[in-house]
């Protein structure tokens, strides 16, 4: 079973590179819907997405119809209220690719810190949104960093108590804190088992 926000977290970047911001019938466009139900599956809710060309469509959808449109199944956890809003942000554009043993530390809901970065890619601002993605490339996470690329980039696979040597002042020991990291895939628990 494809696991429900990878897949959307695709669709999305595929809809954000199509101009997806709306048409001629709508102002939405399909990164717009598809961003609704990546919020709506973390919160535990099912959506449809279907043409409004569909006579009928609303009504054999409530009315219980699985072959009406393409349905978003919300995930089999859902995802904390306070989390949600990281999910609600534009795609991220920096990444972080992590290390086996920080990807299981993140899938266990531990905080995230230097030494399990490998690499550092695109650049971002503290505070910033960005994609967490495991050493095969897999999205599983986002979260807010305390560190902007450079720093992250410079401090990637070093310990926390190397943050003031290399950066000439004391900032937070973690790279991302544990309540601002929200898990995406499947793939973060299968760093556990693996």
């Amino acid at each position: 079973v494809a696991d429900v926000c990878e897949a959307l977290a695709r669709a999305e970047e595929a809809a954000a590179g199509g101009g997806g911001s709306g048409s001629a019938w709508g102002t939405g466009g399909i990164a717009t819907k598809l961003r609704a139900a990546r919020l709506a599956a973390a919160a535990g809710v099912t959506t449809v997405i279907h043409s409004a060309q569909e006579p009928g469509a609303v009504a054999a959808v409530l009315g219980g119809a699985c072959d009406v449109g393409t349905r978003i199944l919300p995930q089999p956890s859902s995802v904390a209220s306070h989390k949600r809003w990281l999910l609600a942000l534009p795609p991220a554009s920096g990444t972080l690719t992590l290390d086996a043993g920080a990807c299981k530390a993140l899938a266990r809901g531990n905080s995230l810190f230097f030494a399990g970065v490998s690499a550092v890619t695109h650049p971002f601002c503290e505070r910033d949104a960005v994609r967490v993605l495991d050493s095969a490339g897999r999205e599983l996470a986002r979260a807010v960093v305390n560190y902007g690329s450079e720093a992250c980039a410079a401090l990637a696979g070093r310990q926390s108590r190397e943050i003031f040597d290399e950066l000439k002042y004391h900032g937070p020991d973690e790279l991302a804190h544990r309540r601002n990291i929200v898990l995406l895939t499947a793939a973060a628990g299968e760093a556990v088992k693996g």
